[in-house]
């Protein structure tokens, strides 16, 4: 199956919150980077497979490697760098959680998500 990468992803990497004087969550800091990705529809199989893993699976999307790289970062916590990726897709105006990232025999990662409720 060959799977054009043509649609435009914003991969969401959240650096951090902010919180107001009461210590009361008011939103997060977050770097977007856009890169190409095919889309996959979630096979029956998949679905399945990843709802046992507590995951409702409701698209895949592929990418290159080392453009999921690009979504990373490093931040500080607890006075130790520490290396974070991205944790959230927008797409087409909709915004999904990264449930699982798989690495296909094509060299491929492929990102199963859920949609944001």
């Amino acid at each position: 199956m060959n799977i054009m990468n043509n649609e435009l992803i914003q991969l969401v990497t959240v650096l951090g919150t902010t919180s107001d004087n009461n210590g009361f969550k008011t939103g997060e800091e977050t770097v977007n980077t856009e890169i190409f990705a095919g889309i996959k529809s979630v096979g029956r199989t998949e679905y399945y497979e990843a709802l046992r893993s507590g995951i409702e699976a409701k698209i895949i999307f592929l990418v290159d490697m080392d453009d999921f790289r690009l979504s990373e970062r490093m931040i500080e916590v607890d006075g130790e760098q520490k290396k974070i990726s991205a944790t959230r897709i927008i797409y087409d105006g909709t915004t999904y959680l990264i449930g699982r990232t798989y690495r296909n025999n094509l060299g491929m990662l492929e990102i199963t998500c859920r949609e944001v409720e």
